[in-house]
């Protein structure tokens, strides 16, 4: 019986991922606007980052955000610099954004108490009101998602980006259409196939993008990993064509996210490089081509969606190579980890 239901687990929490969206969106401008009104009393120089796994992904989006929308520079702390080497920089004038789902990463806690102690304003990212992070925190931003049944939890990583995005850029007026996108993105799995074709067989799959894409590539691989147990590596289009190319041949596909516009085409030459040396290649471009009516939404929101399919590709992977992608969320699966 139990091989029978393997999936439905994972599958149910992918499919989620609309509600939870909804739930942020309709949720959450109390918490954003006076996290907000401290940042803007603040008035921070630059932005700094601390997460690990998955919530370091959805930072190097967050990261972008900064760069691009707000003009400042940005980066993701090494959390051992504060704990095992005893960094104390000069973080005046400084920001600190701490993801951590379940708030209760004592590594991360010792980060958000040093970083206090430098001088830095706090702002926690969990899904848990009342976990040690987020009230160390001078702010907190709740992810809304709900209980994560999964080791993989997806609807944590897309809640991380949409409430960074609130966080960091203008407002919600482009994010209307969010939820039924994501349902959308959630139900066409037929399109998936030529993808697990390929996975399922691999010695290592590579998965490449540039752009804000950036960081879907990175949480694919992760998920091809962790839920379907399979060797991937994540690129930036750019590095992949130096030295690592030398790693694709034909038992090395290629995921690509190719988002539209210049960015997207950037991705081409290197797209022919690797079908030069043999390996078979899977695009995600338009995301209209997996039946997700997206019509003008902004690159910048595009990850939101575009881990979706990713997802359902780990999912659909370890099913077809005999494995159970359903195994519970560890208890502590960072919590001790310092």
């Amino acid at each position: 019986m139990r091989a029978r239901t393997r999936g439905i687990v994972l599958g149910a929490e992918i499919a989620e991922q609309p509600y939870v969206f909804r739930r942020l969106l309709a949720s959450t401008r109390d918490q954003v606007e006076r996290a907000r009104a401290l940042i803007a009393e603040r008035e921070p120089r630059a932005v700094l980052f601390a997460a690990r796994g998955s919530s370091e992904h959805a930072a190097l989006y967050a990261k972008d955000l900064v760069e691009t929308l707000w003009g400042l520079p940005a980066g993701i702390v090494s959390p051992t610099s504060f704990t095992h080497y005893r960094a104390r920089p000069d973080l005046r004038d400084t920001l600190l954004v701490v993801l951590n789902r379940t708030g209760t990463s004592a590594e991360l806690l010792d980060v958000t108490e040093a970083a206090k102690a430098c001088g830095a304003l706090t702002v926690s990212v969990t899904n848990d009101i009342m976990s040690p992070l987020s009230r160390a925190a001078a702010a907190h931003l709740e992810l809304l998602a709900g209980k994560a049944k999964t080791a993989a939890a997806p609807k944590l990583y897309s809640a991380e980006l949409l409430v960074s995005y609130l966080l960091l850029a203008p407002g919600y007026a482009d994010l209307a259409m969010l939820p039924d996108l994501a349902a959308q993105a959630a139900q066409n799995t037929d399109e998936l196939r030529p993808a697990v074709d390929l996975t399922r067989i691999a010695r290592t799959v590579i998965t490449v993008a540039r752009g804000w894409s950036t960081t879907t590539a990175r949480q694919a691989a992760l998920s091809l990993m962790e839920i379907a147990q399979v060797p991937a590596l994540s690129f930036s289009g750019a590095d992949l064509l130096q030295g690592p190319l030398g790693l694709v041949d034909r038992q090395v596909p290629v995921l690509a996210i190719r988002s539209p516009g210049e960015v997207g085409k950037a991705l081409d030459p290197l797209i022919a490089a690797v079908r030069e040396r043999g390996s078979r290649v899977w695009s995600l471009g338009v995301l209209a081509d997996l039946g997700v009516a997206a019509g003008d939404l902004p690159d910048v929101v595009r990850p939101m969606l575009e881990i979706i399919p990713f997802q359902q590709i780990a999912r659909l992977t370890a099913l077809a190579r005999g494995l159970d992608p359903d195994p519970p969320r560890p208890a502590t699966k960072t919590s001790r980890l310092r």
